[in-house]
This record gives C-alpha cells, sequence and structure tokens, in this order.
C-alpha cells in the first residue's frame, strides 16, 4: 500500500497546498487600478476635448489670413460633426473587438495628425480634412464614446462617480488650454498653436493611454476593487430588470426593442439640440458683442470650466444671444469690453479694441 502511486485525488489535494494562491496581476500601486484609468480618462478628455472646440479661436486668425468666406471656413468644424457621425458606430464595433486601447490611440494620433498638418493649410479643402474630418473624427475616438465603453467595466457601485470625474476633465482642461492657446495664437500665430497643440496631444496622450484595460478581470480584479464575491453581488444589486439583464443581446435584438428607440431618440434630439446652438465661432455678430480677441481664450475658458455652453450666437433681439444673456451677463461671463462705450472711452475705437484693421466688420 505504501508503495504504490499516489492516485489523481491525491495529487490534487497536494498541489492546493503546494500552490501559493492565486495573485492579482494589478501593478503595485496603493489603490483601485479603475482610479489609474479615471485620472487618465480625465486627462484626455481636458486635452482631447478642448483641442477640438480651440477651432473657435483658430477661426478668426484663419479668415484674417486667407479672407475666405465665414461661411466656407466655419463649415469645417460643421464637417467634422458629420464625419464624427459616421464614426461613431465604427469605434462601438472597434471596441468590442480590440478594446480601449487601440480605439482610442487611434483617436489620438487622428487628432494629432490632424493639428500638426493644419499648420500646412494653404487650400479650403485641406481646411476641412486637417481640422475637420481628422481632428472632428478622432475626437470621436476618445472622448465622451470612446471613454464611456470601457469605463463602465471597472465600476459598479461607483460608476456615475467615476464617469463624472473624468467627463470633468473637459471642464478643467478648458481654464487650462484655452487661455494659454490663445496667448499663443496672439504672439507667435495660429499655424505655430496647431504644431503645439498637436505636439502636446501626441506627447501627453499617446503613451498615457498605453496603460488602458477593457475590464478589471484582465488584471484579475473584480469592479470597484471588491472581492470577486461581493463584487457579484454588487453585479446583481445593481441591475434594475433581471430578466432584461439576463438576455444575450445582439444589435438585432436591440433594434427590436422599443428601449433601445426611446433611449436613442433621447441622444439624438438632446445632442441635436445641444450641438445645433451653432459653431463656437460664431460667439458675436458683426455689429455686437465684438470681442478682444485676447480675451477669447479666457471667456471660452471659463465658460467650459463652469460647465457653461460654449456657444452664444446672438439671434433674439437686439441686445440678446441666443442663450437669453444680455450684452452685460455676456461681458461678465466672457470678459468682454462693453459694446458700446461713450465716445470718450478708450475702447471706442474699433481698431484698438479688436485689434484689427478699421472697417473689418469679421470676428
Amino acid at each position: 500500500m505504501f508503495g504504490s502511486e499516489p492516485g489523481p485525488l491525491m495529487i490534487n489535494r497536494i498541489a492546493a497546498f503546494a500552490l501559493p494562491p492565486r495573485k492579482s496581476r494589478q501593478p503595485h500601486l496603493p489603490f483601485f487600478y479603475g482610479w489609474l484609468l479615471v485620472a487618465i480618462a480625465f486627462v484626455t478628455m481636458a486635452v482631447g476635448v478642448n483641442a477640438r472646440t480651440a477651432y473657435s479661436l483658430l477661426f478668426p486668425a484663419i479668415l484674417d489670413e486667407f479672407g475666405w468666406e465665414r461661411g466656407m471656413t466655419a463649415g469645417a468644424f460643421s464637417f467634422g460633426f458629420l464625419v464624427s457621425a459616421l464614426v461613431t458606430p465604427c469605434v462601438g464595433w472597434l471596441m468590442d473587438r480590440r478594446g480601449p486601447r487601440p480605439v482610442i490611440e487611434l483617436g489620438v494620433l487622428s487628432m494629432g495628425s490632424g493639428l500638426l498638418l493644419a499648420a500646412l493649410v494653404r487650400e479650403p479643402w485641406q481646411l476641412y480634412l486637417t481640422l475637420g474630418a481628422l481632428v472632428g473624427g478622432g475626437v470621436n475616438c476618445l472622448a465622451y464614446t470612446g471613454q464611456s465603453l470601457y469605463l463602465t467595466n471597472w465600476f459598479v457601485r461607483r460608476r456615475g462617480l467615476a464617469l463624472s470625474i473624468a467627463f470633468s476633465g473637459v471642464g478643467f482642461g478648458s481654464v487650462i488650454v484655452l487661455p494659454w492657446l490663445q496667448s499663443l495664437i496672439a504672439s507667435a500665430g495660429w499655424r505655430t498653436a496647431c504644431w503645439a497643440l498637436g505636439v502636446i496631444v501626441l506627447g501627453v496622450l499617446v503613451p498615457l493611454n498605453l496603460l488602458l484595460k477593457r475590464r478589471p478581470e484582465d488584471l484579475g480584479l473584480a469592479p470597484d476593487g471588491a472581492a470577486s464575491g461581493s463584487a457579484a453581488a454588487n453585479r446583481g444589486g445593481n441591475v434594475v430588470d433581471h430578466t432584461w439583464a439576463a438576455v444575450a443581446w445582439t444589435l438585432g435584438k436591440a433594434l427590436r426593442t422599443s428601449r433601445f428607440w426611446w433611449i436613442a431618440t433621447g441622444y439624438f434630439c438632446g445632442l441635436f439640440l445641444v450641438r445645433g446652438a451653432g459653431p463656437p465661432d460664431e460667439i458675436s455678430d458683426r455689429n455686437r458683442l465684438r470681442p478682444d480677441r485676447g480675451r477669447l481664450g479666457v471667456g471660452f475658458g471659463e465658460l467650459g470650466g463652469c460647465s457653461r455652453p460654449d456657444r452664444i450666437r446672438p439671434s433674439f433681439g437686439p441686445n440678446r444671444t441666443r442663450m437669453g444673456l444680455d450684452h452685460r451677463q455676456c461681458r461678465l461671463l466672457c470678459l468682454l469690453p462693453d459694446p458700446d462705450p461713450s465716445p470718450g472711452h478708450p475702447n471706442h475705437n474699433p481698431a484698438v479694441r479688436h485689434g484689427r484693421r478699421a472697417g473689418d466688420t469679421r470676428l
């Protein structure tokens, strides 16, 4: 009996005692790895989204250099939204198959290359290709859509907190990036500003987003950093309709439900109203609310930092904006000079106030 070979059951028992317990593959951090991803998303949104909306500051300088029609020049920004609409389904499809790292890095490379190539623009189609298609399409990979598709895997109980922190990077970045960019445009020109912004996008966001992981299980972790048992309980406790959640959803199944169409319609209408307020270059018309360009960056930064809409276009009455603000309120928000100072006021000369040739009716 003692000379016989140990059976399979005995071998399994010996292995259970001899082998150490399976350890998490998380890097040695004093906190949950998911919070590191939230910080990366915060920085990515702060730089990436504001690099896109910075077109509002580049717009006047581009008009001054080329003298193109305002509508055609502003159309590059709108063209970016069209490209973004076409890219969005591909972002979800690619995220499902490849994970967040290649998708977000693709967006970073697209935005960075678009900004760098914008410094070489000589024709309108080049403007549409660089600051329109490449920047507008790339931002969709690294902004709200891309971040929402993987951060939700890392948090259940604290999902709302994690997403709100990540998305607040947009407001924080606008306070830092836009005033700096405006000062650079004023001192070195819009081409240098595009080049510098492209270098920052590539130099900061490419290495940061190499740390992304699709789900906590990839590192042997559970959502919220909880133990595996409590994580399973959290997932179950967070579900409202267990029958609905148990379905193995596909795109075809979702399209045949009313819930999908209600959600899709709500998002479509909400984003249509937000984006339909007009491109951000139209903070003023030709004769009213003509801001000093040196203050535009600070104004947009403050609006973004307060999570206020960054698009103001006068349309309701002689002194009203589409937001319903009169010129005094806009002046407080955007640090604009009084639009109608007295003749003796130092800001009365339009050429001095707006940093442009007298008689130039453009922003």
